[in-house]
This record gives C-alpha cells, sequence and structure tokens, in this order.
C-alpha cells in the first residue's frame, strides 16, 4: 500500500538474486522521482517512502518464459533448444535479461552466446555494470555487451542514441537456433519490434518480458 493514502499498488518486479539463493530475495529497484510534465513512479515513490524493515506482500511468480540451462527455454511450458541469444533492453529493463545472462555466464559448460543491447539515459544510468563487464571480461566470445546513450557526456567514448535499426542490423541479425529477448520501455519494446521483424526475425523468435 502507498503509506501516504493507503492505496493498493501492484506491479511486476525480476528478482537479480542467484537462483541458488535460499530464504531471500533480491530485488533491483529504481525509484522514479517526478521530473518537469512527468509524474513519477507509483510504486517506487511508494516503496522509496516506506522505513527500512517494512514489511510488503509479494505474491509469484508469474511469467511464461524459464531459460533451463544449456541453451534450452521453455516458453508458456513449450520446449525449445538454443544457440544464443539477443538480449535488447533499456533502463531497469535489465533485470529480466540479466536473470538468463548470468545463468549463462556461470555454467561454464553451457556454450550459449548472449548479445546484450543495452539502452540508458545517461553513463550512471546504466544497472548492472560491473557484472556486465566482468562477464565479458570472463569470456568475450561468449558475451557481448553494447551500450548506448541518449544522453551521454563528451567523455563517453561508447555508442549514442537509441536502440537503432542500424545497431540491430549490426549486432541481432537473425540467426537459426536464436532468440531475441526484449525488456524496455513501451516506445522501446515497440520500435524494436518493428525493426527486427522487418530483418527477418520470426514473431515466435522474439519474447517480450
Amino acid at each position: 500500500e502507498d503509506p501516504s493514502n493507503n492505496e493498493a499498488i501492484i506491479r511486476s518486479y525480476t528478482p537479480i538474486s542467484d537462483t541458488t539463493l535460499l530464504g531471500k530475495m533480491e530485488l533491483l529497484i529504481k525509484v522514479y522521482y517526478p521530473m518537469e510534465n512527468i509524474p513519477g513512479g507509483k510504486m517506487t515513490m511508494a516503496l522509496d517512502k516506506l522505513p527500512a524493515g517494512s514489511e510488503i506482500d509479494c505474491k509469484g511468480p508469474v511469467g511464461r518464459f524459464e531459460y533451463l540451462g544449456n541453451g534450452r527455454v521453455s516458453i508458456g511450458g513449450k520446449k525449445r533448444q538454443l544457440r544464443s541469444f539477443k538480449m535488447i533492453c533499456g533502463g531497469t529493463g535489465i533485470t529480466p535479461v540479466f536473470q538468463v545472462l548470468r545463468a549463462v555466464m556461470q555454467d561454464t559448460k553451457d556454450t550459449t552466446t548472449c548479445v546484450v543491447l543495452d539502452g540508458n539515459r545517461q553513463e550512471e544510468d546504466i544497472l548492472c555494470r560491473s557484472d556486465l563487464d566482468a562477464y565479458v571480461e570472463t569470456d568475450s566470445r561468449k558475451c557481448t555487451v553494447v551500450h548506448t546513450l541518449t544522453e551521454a557526456s563528451d567523455t563517453w567514448a561508447g555508442r549514442r542514441g537509441r536502440i537503432s535499426e542500424e545497431l540491430l542490423a549490426e549486432y541481432a541479425a537473425p540467426e537459426e537456433q536464436s532468440m531475441v529477448l526484449v525488456c524496455g520501455p513501451g516506445p522501446m519494446e515497440q520500435s524494436a519490434r518493428e525493426i527486427l521483424l522487418a530483418h527477418g526475425w520470426a514473431e515466435s523468435d522474439l519474447h517480450f518480458f
């Protein structure tokens, strides 16, 4: 409940805790404060107001996608065997993508390759960056991470702009036994869907969290 008015609020979040962690769950939640002409995040601001030690009600898990290991996925109970993932995310949309990426990278026998295209406004907005960098350093053949920023500083040496058709053509071209995982703001997801389908991906090879 929102502590300011006792209004019930329900939102979906993806845990970032290791699946082997027992007895507790870790969530990565970014608080969205009000900006000019943009209201803040109802749930995140309510959580921000709660004192440490407060209790909340949770339910779940929900969702149709499950990574079974070694390139095997289950989507709505239907299993598939893959050789690679293209992962497209924006902002806090990294969380479900990160869970799959970590499962692949933690298993040294898993040969599935992953390309992560991560869009943010500014460099300080990049979530899980140290973990992403560590995965690339561990095995750059198995894991590729490309950051792109829409409001990059002059010192930013990486890609700039939104996750564009050019970027998707370069890093997310269609492949056999591959899937695209997408999570981010609505406009980003819609743009990615249109571009990916136009470039030859089948709808069944796209999964939106």
